[in-house]
């Protein structure tokens, strides 16, 4: 009966050493989880913001090559519209001069 109690109280040890070791790894496998968790989530965070800022960039990048495309266009049409209103003045200098001539002429 004595070897039977110091057997039950010696797997009562054991097995309250077995509970308190699984408890610690249970503990280990939490934190370690959490950590990774952590790490994944700032990680994340770390490639959206990345990304963020590589869409703004692509963004402005286009917006400035509209407004070039713009400026070229505006400047195009403003020298088209210089170069027709020199033809329109010269055009008129040549008529006032035909006019002049034609005036002389009936005048003699």
């Amino acid at each position: 009966s004595a070897a039977a109690s110091t057997s039950s109280t010696h797997t009562s040890k054991r097995e309250r050493r077995l509970q308190s070791q699984v408890k610690h790894l249970a503990t280990l496998i939490s934190q370690q989880h959490e950590a990774n968790k952590k790490e994944l989530e700032e990680k994340l965070a770390k490639q959206e913001h990345d990304l963020t800022v590589l869409h703004k960039k692509q963004l402005q990048e286009e917006i400035q090559k509209m407004q070039v495309r713009q400026m070229t266009q505006l400047e195009q049409q403003q020298q088209f519209y210089e170069s027709r209103e020199k033809e329109r003045e010269a055009k008129e200098k040549q008529l006032e001069q035909q006019r002049t001539t034609t005036a002389q002429v009936q005048d003699t």
